[in-house]
């Protein structure tokens, strides 16, 4: 009698890794265009020109409102600040972060301490490739 294995498959490094190497997120603030690697994160959302990546200049941001790391194949959004962060995609409907993260996926936009509807000077748009 001959008995079925279900052994686990071992993948090669290269395969492995092609995600990774491929990952990237596009990021749109106004006349600004950013594409982001995973190795330019941890990449900061604040109102302070020192310690944030992207300035938004509102009494709405916080000085480090959120940051953007990449982890486990995906960009996460992580909100710090007081106000809280609003995220909208093409798939979902707005989501309210306050002290939480969410992975970023597909399309849509970011909003700092207002929601996405509320004004365009406070969103970000998104677009995650790879």
């Amino acid at each position: 009698m001959t008995q079925a294995h279900n052994a686990t498959t071992v993948m090669n490094i290269e395969e492995n890794t092609a995600p990774l190497n491929s990952a990237h997120l596009n990021l749109q603030y106004g006349e600004q265009s950013l594409d982001l690697l995973p190795e330019h994160t941890p990449f900061v959302f604040g109102r302070d020109s020192n310690s944030a990546n992207l300035r938004i200049n509102s009494h709405l941001a916080s000085r480090e409102h959120c940051k953007i790391v990449f982890r486990r194949g995906k960009f996460v959004l992580i909100d710090h600040s007081t106000n809280g962060t609003y995220v909208a995609t093409s798939q979902q409907e707005e989501i309210y972060l306050r002290r939480e993260e969410l992975p970023l996926v597909g399309d849509g936009k970011i909003a700092l301490g207002q929601s996405v509807n509320r004004g365009e000077d406070l969103v970000v748009l998104f677009r995650v490739g790879g």
